[in-house]
């Protein structure tokens, strides 16, 4: 990636594109924030399948980079806690 490919807004605002239009993903409640070499994910998810297709997507869209998950499952409608 050239300097200009690798601004931490760049890189996120390419994470916050590929996870929203990914098919089998979709997830909206999920932020990104780059440190360096290091992805911050925060945010809730459906599943734990979820959870594994955002590393993936992650791994695809910025090969290299260390991931920090922060990451929560969100509580089906009506749960209680």
């Amino acid at each position: 990636m050239n300097s200009e490919s690798s601004a931490p807004e760049y890189v996120e605002r390419r994470l916050t594109q590929a996870v929203a239009e990914h098919h089998g993903l979709g997830e909206l409640e999920v932020d990104f924030r780059v440190e360096g070499e290091v992805i911050v994910v925060s945010g809730n998810l459906a599943s734990e399948e979820h959870r594994a297709t955002l590393h993936e997507v992650i791994a695809e869209v910025c090969p290299g980079y260390e991931v920090q998950d922060l990451t929560g499952l969100a509580k089906p409608p009506g749960e209680r806690s």
